[in-house]
């Protein structure tokens, strides 16, 4: 059984994150990003547990919706295998587990270097990056429906 520190449910949060909501006890908890970009009152911020580690994080894009803030959480990205669905799905995960649990309908994908990864949707508000290896290397969490590549794009490398 997945802890409700990394727990990830579609649509609404993973762990402690929870969409739309102010992301400043966000920074409050885990302080500075280790990565980052922000413009016109939208940003990405990234934490790692380990810097030695890039690739086992937790990021979060945000965006003002008003002139004031406070930031909302817009969408969530995984990269850390602590996190996992209610039933067990992670980084690591073989593609064909995912697919046994999630409609899934395939979103344009990415390149790193040489690799090409697929982005695989589910309307119920959660996306997976899956290598050319068939495994699942980023879990997107964000509102019931579409994956929203304008804001998802931001997060790529």
């Amino acid at each position: 059984e997945v802890s409700a520190e990394y727990l990830i449910i579609p649509g609404p949060s993973a762990g402690v994150l929870t969409l739309d909501s102010n992301a400043a006890y966000v920074y409050d908890m885990w302080g500075k990003p280790d990565a980052g970009d922000a413009a016109m009152g939208k940003a990405i911020a990234t934490w790692y547990d380990d810097p030695d580690l890039p690739k086992q994080g937790v990021s979060i894009y945000t965006a003002q919706v008003t002139e004031n803030p406070p930031a909302l959480i817009k969408q969530i990205r995984i990269t850390h295998p602590k996190y996992q669905t209610e039933n067990g799905i992670g980084i690591g995960t073989e593609f064909n587990m995912i697919q046994e649990t999630y409609h899934l309908t395939k979103d344009r994908g990415y390149k790193v270097g040489p690799d090409s990864i697929s982005i695989f949707s589910d309307r119920s508000g959660i996306s997976f990056e899956i290598d050319k290896s068939q495994k699942c290397i980023g879990i997107l969490v964000y509102p019931k429906g579409n994956l929203s590549s304008g804001t998802y794009l931001k997060f790529l490398p």
